[in-house]
């Protein structure tokens, strides 16, 4: 949901930084629509939320709260099944012997470079499901 606001933590060694998050907390969180940003003493783990490092800090945007897990798994096991469909129809149409001597060379290479695409896409997702425990 867009209109959710979400917490986030931010972890930095510059002591230059947690000065400019302490003076500036309140606006960053409003143009950011962050229910909190959290200063964080150790360094930030990438369980629970996304996270960007930077050279000068971290910020982690904690999903838990955010994301309902059981939806979001229901929606990347139906995306899934749906890209493993296309994936089985590309490779049956790319092992067809007849068909790879008939088509345009152009067809050919439009439906190899779908497959590659087809077969990232969907590797991400089982990525994201392992790790929404799903």
């Amino acid at each position: 949901d867009a209109r959710r606001k979400i917490p986030a933590e931010l972890y930095s060694e510059k002591e230059t930084v947690a000065n400019l998050l302490n003076e500036h907390r309140q606006t960053i969180e409003r143009l950011a629509s962050l229910s909190e940003l959290r200063p964080s003493a150790r360094p930030l783990s990438q369980e629970g939320g996304a996270m960007r490092a930077l050279p000068d800090y971290s910020l982690k945007l904690v999903l838990a709260d955010a994301v309902d897990a059981e939806a979001e798994r229901a929606r990347l096991r139906k995306e899934l099944q749906k890209l493993e469909k296309e994936l089985s129809s590309l490779r049956h149409q790319l092992d067809n012997e007849q068909f790879l001597a008939k088509a345009p060379r152009q067809v050919v290479v439009h439906l190899r470079a779908r497959r590659e695409e087809v077969a990232t896409q969907a590797a991400k997702i089982q990525d994201t499901l392992h790790k929404l425990g799903g």
